[in-house]
């Protein structure tokens, strides 16, 4: 009699596990198995224990997302928080979602890098901002239920901020462009208004596609309103390695700003001071991020002193050119014939 009071239970329990084994479920990340794994054992010793079979049905809801992961430990959380020993297990899952997120996220920047400028990249890069905001506000999050919440908003921002970043990836190439904040007010210089000549030769004319070790980039940009304003970029010793970053203000690599006020009647020349900085550029650099085929993509940003005022009674000394950002499209020279 005991032995079939005891295989009876083992039974359905045997017949329970077979049958969400076989259920195209389960979380996406593995994650949450070693609470699926706990709760196994639980149910070994208590086969009738409605909250751990409740917990695994939770465990066991089809995923297709990674918002439906979430809120499959959600459910667990739940039904499981004040059962001994589970608690634990969903946070530490909850903490490897967060990390993982923070890694897709760390990607998706990545991914944009090569995107050509423009309203698709710009797009993208206000949708990452979103993913920023929602993880601040998981790991800030006043409860452990309201980080769950949270994480939940973190995956569905993740999935449009791929989705987001292949828009702009798709997007064609189009002009050269540069743009960058200045002070407060904003610059801007496309269809035709950016000049650059990057070095892809070495010195004595022998064509290898790429930037040699002493290799020169030279980019110009024009934004032409009320107040005319150019800024000129120019850096030596550029090599083919991407991310790379130059200093600007050196004395080597330079960088100015120069500013036309109209109305005014007032002309500003502002050059690059490695030796200045603030909150907002604690350094002076220029930095190559992405080096393809027919065009590169860049970042900037300097401090520049009015060192020679054309109006002696100029007060405008300090110009801070802040989060600049470029793309110059170039033709590579054709190689010489073999043998030649």
């Amino acid at each position: 009699m005991k032995m079939r009071f005891l295989v009876r239970p083992l039974l359905c329990l045997a017949s329970l596990l077979a049958l969400v084994s076989n259920s195209s479920a389960d979380p996406i990340l593995a994650f949450q198995k070693p609470i699926e794994n706990q709760l196994t054992n639980d149910l070994v010793a208590n086969p009738g224990n409605r909250t751990l079979i409740n917990g695994l049905n939770a465990y066991r809801k089809p995923s297709k997302s990674l918002n439906t992961d979430i809120t499959i430990l959600r459910n667990l959380n739940k039904t499981l928080a004040s059962t001994a020993g589970y608690l634990t297990l969903i946070e530490t899952a909850a903490n490897d979602y967060q990390a993982d997120f923070q890694s897709r996220r760390d990607a998706i920047v990545q991914q944009l890098v090569p995107a050509p400028l423009g309203v698709n990249r710009t797009a993208a890069r206000l949708t990452i901002a979103t993913v920023d905001k929602a993880i601040s506000n998981a790991v800030n999050a006043a409860s452990f239920s309201t980080r769950l919440v949270r994480l939940a908003t973190v995956a569905s921002k993740l999935s449009s901020a791929s989705n987001s970043v292949q828009r702009a990836l798709r997007s064609p190439l189009g002009f050269s462009a540069m743009t960058a904040n200045i002070g407060r007010l904003s610059f801007e210089s496309k269809k035709g208004s950016v000049a650059g000549s990057p070095n892809f030769q070495t010195d004595d004319g022998t064509f290898i596609g790429e930037f040699t070790t002493n290799g020169t980039l030279s980019v110009s940009a024009f934004d032409n309103a009320s107040i005319a304003r150019g800024i000129l970029l120019y850096v030596q010793g550029v090599g083919s390695n991407v991310p790379a970053i130059y200093p600007l203000g050196d004395g080597q690599n330079l960088a100015y700003y120069d500013a036309l006020d109209i109305p005014r009647k007032a002309q500003y020349h502002f050059q690059a001071d490695n030796t200045m900085t603030n909150a907002v550029v604690p350094v002076s650099y220029l930095s190559i991020d992405f080096l393809g085929s027919n065009y590169l993509i860049g970042t900037f940003a300097f401090v520049s002193t009015n060192i020679a005022p054309i109006i002696p009674t100029d007060t405008n000394t300090i110009a801070t050119i802040s989060q600049g950002e470029f793309q110059l499209n170039f033709r590579r020279a054709t190689p010489p014939p073999v043998g030649e």
